[in-house]
């Protein structure tokens, strides 16, 4: 037995749960900050360069920005028959938004509500959604 899972062992012993979880902080500190992930900061992140008060139509491309996820393979299909041409088009205003990238760093519900979120900011026209994979909330 190691030494750490033998204090561990000890510590269970000597100190009832009850006297643990009354030594835990009820309110953290004005210098210790509880990290939180809100999808309010990562949609406004991802649009602040993004063109809000054009006159061109908006549209957001929502979808896979290499090909099936895999970077090495190269970009996708969707993204280059379809986002670039909607990109290159003078009366679209085109936005890129990847939900497997989002989905990867942060999780399936937070990449929902950063979709929602950025859609709220954006205000677009028009959405292109492409997906092999479930990785937004529809509900």
């Amino acid at each position: 037995m190691s030494l750490k899972r033998y204090l561990k062992t000890v510590a269970k012993k000597v100190l009832p749960r009850k006297i643990i979880n009354s030594l835990k902080p009820t309110r953290y500190p004005d210098h210790v900050r509880k990290i939180t992930i809100h999808p309010e900061r990562i949609a406004y992140e991802l649009s602040r360069n993004w063109k809000l008060n054009s006159s061109e139509e908006k549209v957001l491309f929502v979808g896979v920005s290499s090909d099936y996820d895999d970077e090495k393979r190269g970009m996708s299909f969707e993204y280059f028959n379809f986002f670039l041409a909607l990109k290159n088009m003078r009366e679209f205003n085109a936005q890129l938004f990847d939900p497997y990238e989002c989905s990867r760093k942060y999780g399936k519900d937070i990449c929902s509500k950063t979709l929602y979120e950025l859609i709220g900011i954006y205000r677009p026209k028009f959405i292109f959604y492409f997906h092999y994979l479930d990785v937004v909330n529809h509900g």
